[in-house]
């Protein structure tokens, strides 16, 4: 039955049964003259429906629908009939302790609150809002639009077409023109062992005369561009290989940077990260991204990710972001316990496979590290001193990146 307070709709048919041959089965069921919702008249039924096994209840569930009928007309946006003017503004889900997430409690907050300020309309943003906020908008009277979770997806040339790429010299004392420029486009991800896929095509071309600070572009040769392709540049200075030892100096705040320290290329053959840190808390699940110790493994072991579907393993082990790059994503990057930053470390390890190999960072627990997968393969191993958090910059807060406006000298140490 469904029941809107003291109302109540008969259900014909009221049952269902399963075939024994399959999983899911579904029915009709036409409901005359119901009581209809809208923003100002958010009202409800409870739709109840009960399981029964050889005529045993094994299982009971519940759930608040509504009944409305949504129409566009030209640039209008009519419900129940009615014209609706939308008075709305854009969400993210963001907590004062936990980041860039909410809880039930806080999303009935959210709607009452929003509904106090007689707004009706809410855009959610980028990624799939929790099932607790739309149910506390059906409740409260707030309409919802579901943003796609996609986004930052850009149109490539047409084929036949040269790509060309906006550049600004950001070096102090060099000329562009003395340097050399590597491409390759990769058209899928790497593989496990860390090697491009056959396919691939590169060139190199000497820089264009580009002073400190000016701007212009680089134009690759005409192909048949297509999205899902990996572009990676490359700029080379001609000088002697030998050890190198970096020590560098901050002057004050750093201004536009998530990250400040110093980074390695390493060969395609590493595929795991290894840490020991301090860490906030004294107890986390074990495949936790932010785990005091562990082993990351480059590539995933399990099944692959599948846009819509449900994941069939931890999210720390996937390594596709259908979000930042659209529903055919090829992955490639390494997993997410891989190349997430594992801060205030005492030592970090990139781990060549099948060897104990490694480049090893040690710290007082004052550094962090991460692990990159190139587009080539490469994986950069990632120190820094200095670090932030901007994607709370959306609707938190962000981490100080340095402790004083004063000069900091900072050396940087790798084994």
């Amino acid at each position: 039955m469904g029941q809107f307070d003291a109302v109540t709709a008969s259900l014909i048919p009221n049952s269902i049964a399963f075939p024994h041959d399959k999983m899911d089965a579904s029915i009709e069921i036409p409901i005359s003259s119901p009581t209809r919702w809208d923003s100002e008249h958010p009202n409800l039924y409870t739709l109840g429906a009960v399981l029964t096994v050889h005529k045993s209840t094994v299982e009971k569930f519940e759930k608040k629908i509504g009944f409305r009928k949504v129409e566009q007309k030209r640039n209008k946006l009519y419900v129940n009939g009615d014209a609706v003017k939308l008075r709305g503004v854009c969400r993210h889900d963001t907590h004062p302790l936990w980041g860039r997430r909410s809880s039930p409690e806080q999303d009935e907050k959210d709607a009452i609150l929003l509904r106090d300020a007689n707004v009706n309309f809410i855009r959610t943003s980028h990624y799939p809002p929790a099932e607790s906020f739309l149910a506390a908008c059906d409740r409260h009277g707030i309409y919802v639009e579901e943003e796609s979770a996609v986004c930052f997806v850009q149109n490539v040339p047409g084929a036949g077409s040269p790509l060309t790429i906006p550049i600004k010299n950001w070096f102090n004392h060099t000329n562009l023109g003395e340097l050399k420029i590597v491409w390759t486009v990769t058209g899928a991800a790497p593989s496990a062992a860390g090697l491009l896929p056959v396919g691939d095509i590169s060139g190199e071309f000497k820089g264009m005369n580009l002073t400190p600070g000016a701007e212009g572009t680089i134009t690759l040769p005409a192909r048949n561009w297509k999205n899902g392709e990996f572009l990676n540049l490359k700029f080379f200075r001609s000088g002697a290989l030998g050890l190198l030892t970096t020590t560098y100096t901050l002057r004050g705040q750093p201004k536009g940077m998530s990250e400040v320290g110093i980074a390695f290329t390493l060969s395609s053959s590493v595929n795991r990260l290894t840490w020991d840190r301090r860490a906030l808390w004294s107890a986390y699940p074990s495949d936790h991204i932010g785990r005091p110790q562990g082993i990351a493994m480059r590539d995933p072991s399990g099944p692959a990710e599948i846009y819509r579907s449900l994941p069939r393993g931890p999210w720390s082990h996937d390594s596709k972001d259908f979000f930042l790059y659209g529903p055919n994503d090829a992955g490639g990057r390494g997993t997410n316990d891989f190349r997430s930053l594992k801060e205030n470390i005492w030592h970090a390890s990139c781990v060549q496979a099948g060897t104990d190999l490694r480049v090893r960072a040690e710290s007082d627990a004052t550094a962090a590290v991460r692990a990159e997968v190139l587009p080539d393969g490469k994986v950069r191993f990632h120190i820094d001193n200095l670090w932030g958090y901007p994607d709370l910059a959306w609707g938190g807060t962000t981490r100080s990146r340095s402790p004083s406006d004063r000069p900091t000298r900072i050396p940087c140490a790798c084994a």
